[in-house]
């Protein structure tokens, strides 16, 4: 019994193990996205930062001409509008992705903690109740045994082993003739 629950909770162990490996694999890939996103959002502040830069010198140039200046004003803007919808649209993309992986990631967590104290009850339930079977065992076939012995050996001088030994002896045979007497009709 103890060998079975030692054996269970190695196993349960190695499954719980690689669980948290795939869930740790997967955080990884995850944090490699959020990395790669973080600097196309890098990359894209660079280039509104580029096309404010051109804006203003565009501005420069035309001042003269409102007209041009309006229409290249106006394509920056458009421009610099679409760009940061596209970065608000990945933002909100990488949140809901994120708080959807946080939610499974804690579900799974708790799944787990909740088998690990279900397997460790049933192990100390194991171990509290092994104690007990084997003495049980012992006792019954050591007492067993000697009565055994004792039926078959039943003119040996146990005192020959010890002062207590022999009184043992005396006492297991008079509860095997009190036992055959209460059995007899």
């Amino acid at each position: 019994m103890y060998a079975w629950s030692q054996q269970f909770m190695e196993e349960s162990n190695a499954s719980m193990s690689r669980c948290i490996a795939e869930l740790f694999l997967h955080q990884t890939s995850r944090h490699k996205e959020i990395r790669a996103l973080a600097s196309s959002n890098h990359k894209i502040r660079k280039e509104i930062e580029t096309l404010k830069s051109t804006l203003a010198q565009t501005q420069a140039d035309v001042e003269g001409s409102e007209d041009t200046w309006k229409k290249k004003f106006e394509d920056a803007t458009e421009k610099l509008k679409k760009e940061l919808q596209e970065e608000k649209s990945a933002k909100e993309k990488l949140k809901l992705d994120h708080a959807a992986d946080k939610e499974k990631s804690d579900s799974q967590v708790k799944n787990f903690i909740d088998r690990i104290a279900m397997l460790e009850k049933e192990a100390k339930d194991a171990d509290d109740a092994l104690p007990t079977i084997i003495d049980e065992a012992e006792t019954k076939g050591s007492y067993d045994f000697i009565i055994q012995f004792l039926q078959k050996v039943d003119d040996f001088d146990w005192y020959r082993l010890g002062e207590e030994t022999g009184k043992y002896v005396d006492n297991l045979k008079k509860e095997m003739d009190e036992g055959a007497t209460q059995e007899a009709p």
